[in-house]
């Protein structure tokens, strides 16, 4: 089999809090193969973003590795962690707020080239303008300042920033959850054309079922920093094992109301990461769990394509459930 681009291994992360240590992340694995998008999907503070983090290196883990094309980048001193940066780029969730108002977009995106020392400085120019012409940016926008533009625009400077050192792996951290629904496709559709072009792999962080559906190869879906269901994205939505999963699945709206069509609304919120349930941590919240349940925790097992953490995996299955 062909190594994976990027493997996270039984990762394990807790931040501390006066009352003990937050568990943000369980013994969590991630594949993404060269090339492919896979998605994160949970509600917030199942974990997401954090294993976005640790996968750049900004966190550390308590336990587990990371490997990227093979190689332990796990703990990296700061010389190996550049050297990771250049492969592995990150577009966040607010355009509003992770570009510096100050700089003009010729700057924004020359300076990842600056601070690589990436070829004369030409070079870099003709660089900027082609990363501007790429993501559809007009030729006056290089002098202009984040300020002047609208949400999508500055998303796709964004964009472009993550783009500029050629990565291997692009992760988007809800890449559109701040844009109008107008603006949401343009861009879905730009990270499309990119990734047909280039090659680059992504992983999509995502609470939204629906974009998930549109864009990835296949789905983690995380719960309280645990995997509780992998899998080819249309086996996952069109065929949901867990019952977590099949709860998310049934929130997605849908165009046309149907007779069998039914929302499960989970009783309560996500338990305390600070004092996680025994077993499985989402039997508190469960329709169908069981005494055993709350006694022994369930490991991912394969079930067809997919793997899933659950003891009855498909027990729960609503009438009428459909991807939008």
């Amino acid at each position: 089999m062909t190594r994976p681009l990027l493997a996270a291994l039984d990762l394990h992360v807790s931040f501390p809090h006066p009352r003990g240590r937050v568990r943000a992340l369980d013994g969590v694995d991630i594949e993404i193969a060269a090339g492919e998008t896979v998605a994160l999907v949970g509600e917030s503070g199942s974990g997401k973003s954090t294993a976005a983090l640790t996968l750049m290196g900004v966190h550390r883990p308590d336990s587990g590795r990371v490997l990227f094309d093979g190689q332990d980048v796990t703990g990296a001193r700061a010389s190996a962690l550049k050297a990771l940066r250049r492969q592995v780029q990150m577009v966040l969730q607010d355009p509003y707020s992770s570009l510096d108002p100050r700089w003009t977009v010729a700057r924004i995106l020359a300076e990842p080239l600056e601070a690589n020392e990436w070829g004369s400085r030409e070079a870099r120019q003709r660089r900027v303008a082609e990363l501007m012409r790429r993501v559809g940016l007009p030729e006056d926008a290089a002098g202009r300042r984040p300020t002047e533009f609208s949400g999508g625009q500055r998303q796709r400077i964004s964009i472009a920033r993550a783009l500029a050192l050629e990565p291997r792996l692009v992760i988007a951290d809800e890449p559109v959850s701040a844009l109008d629904v107008s603006i949401q496709a343009q861009i879905i559709n730009l990270l499309l054309d990119v990734q047909r072009d280039t090659g680059v792999a992504y992983l999509v962080i995502s609470h939204d079922v629906a974009l998930v559906h549109q864009v990835a190869d296949r789905v983690v879906v995380l719960y309280l920093g645990q995997v509780v269901e992998q899998g080819p994205t249309d086996r996952v939505i069109r065929a949901p094992l867990h019952p977590y999963t099949v709860a998310l699945i049934s929130a997605v709206p849908e165009l046309e109301a149907s007779a069998d069509r039914r929302r499960i609304v989970l009783p309560g919120e996500p338990p305390s990461p600070l004092s996680p349930p025994s077993g499985c941590a989402f039997h508190p919240r469960c329709p169908v769990a069981r005494d055993h349940c709350r006694r022994e925790r369930p490991l991912l097992s394969g079930v067809g394509s997919a793997s899933v953490a659950c003891f009855f995996p498909g027990e729960l299955r609503p009438p009428g459930v459909r991807p939008a």
